[in-house]
């Protein structure tokens, strides 16, 4: 019914099962990412410093990452991905600026794959949460817009479902995939979920066009039956 007659539900539900899919598999591997980043950072700089490595056997000191205040950091930027959605949902509709959220989001996890600098990936993943502060406003207006209410908790479910099958076919591969391969599939699928948010924006033009070409005739006609009634 509602799937196969209407093309902008299953773009809405596909945008969300790429997004949360890819922001699922961030929350297992951030940590990792980052704990490893730090170490080698910091071996570089003892290593920069003359400090000797250590013995064979002996075992390295725990990780410092301060887990805390990178959460912290984390739920800030969430903090002000959902104001700036207030901003920018006030200036135009979400179809119009919402590709560029995604687009942002997939260059911020594609950051880990290829720097290794600890700070700059600490950076990178901020602003892919403060794109999940976007998101989440933005999802919520483009599922009351298209999707009916009376199917849409049923709708919604049905699309977690592919959801839940990518994020258990990567954490099933967990060990052979490795933190670098896993966000370079975050950004993937981040990137594709840019297919379907052109398409709502192509949509929502067609439709503001057709609406402005119906107030031009309507002002025509106006004018019209003015000059016949003069």
């Amino acid at each position: 019914g509602v799937l196969t007659s209407n093309g902008r539900v299953v773009a809405v539900g596909a945008t969300q099962s790429l997004f949360e899919a890819a922001m699922y598999i961030f929350v297992f591997y951030w940590t990792p990412t980052l704990e490893s980043s730090l170490a080698a950072d910091e071996s570089a700089a003892a290593a920069a410093a003359g400090t000797p490595p250590l013995p064979e056997g002996a075992v390295a000191p725990a990780s410092s990452l301060p887990h805390g205040i990178v959460f912290a950091a984390f739920m800030v930027s969430v903090m002000i991905g959902s104001k700036m959605f207030e901003s920018f949902s006030a200036s135009a509709p979400v179809e119009q600026w919402g590709l560029w959220v995604f687009l942002l989001a997939s260059a911020a996890l594609a950051t880990p794959v290829f720097v290794s600098h600890h700070w700059t990936q600490v950076v990178a993943l901020c602003v892919f949460e403060g794109c999940c502060g976007v998101y989440f406003p933005l999802i919520a207006v483009l599922r009351g817009k298209y999707i009916p209410e009376d199917v849409r908790s049923t709708l919604m479910n049905l699309f977690r479902v592919g959801l839940n099958i990518i994020v258990l076919l990567v954490l099933g591969r967990a060990d052979e995939l490795g933190g670098t391969a896993s966000f370079a599939l975050c950004a993937t699928l981040l990137a594709a979920a840019m297919a379907p948010q052109a398409m709502l924006r192509n949509a929502s033009e067609v439709a503001e066009a057709a609406k402005d070409d119906d107030g031009t005739d309507g002002a025509a006609e106006d004018d019209s039956a003015d000059v016949r009634h003069t």
